[in-house]
């Protein structure tokens, strides 16, 4: 009887060894997971991060890409009217170089008669 009860312990004993390994595994299994979810959530909070990042960047972007847009059209706008005041001024000094030999040729012509 008393080898029985000594038996019956052994396998009790083993039994509990046995009931906390696999608890033990199942805890670090947990831990595991655990560890798993957590980096997860930071890779995704990470991507998002990165997502909103780049939105700013791409609207910041296209604001820049508007402003320089608008700047060279107005460059533009300004070369032209700079153009067309310059051929107008132009066309002004050749007037007025035209009216001088003229002048400057009737004033000869009178001379020479004189």
């Amino acid at each position: 009887a008393a080898e029985d009860a000594r038996l019956a312990q052994e396998r009790h004993s083993k039994r509990l060894v046995d009931d906390v390994q696999g608890l033990r595994e199942a805890l670090d299994a947990e831990r595991g997971n655990a560890a798993a979810g957590a980096a997860a959530s930071a890779r995704e909070a990470a991507a998002k991060e990165a997502c909103l990042a780049e939105e700013q960047l791409s609207r910041r972007l296209v604001c820049e890409v508007q402003e320089l847009q608008g700047a060279l059209a107005t460059e533009r706008s300004n070369s032209a009217a700079a153009a067309a005041a310059a051929a107008v001024a132009r066309e002004a000094a050749a007037e007025e170089l035209r009216f001088a030999e003229e002048q400057f040729s009737q004033r000869l012509v009178c001379e020479v008669h004189e």
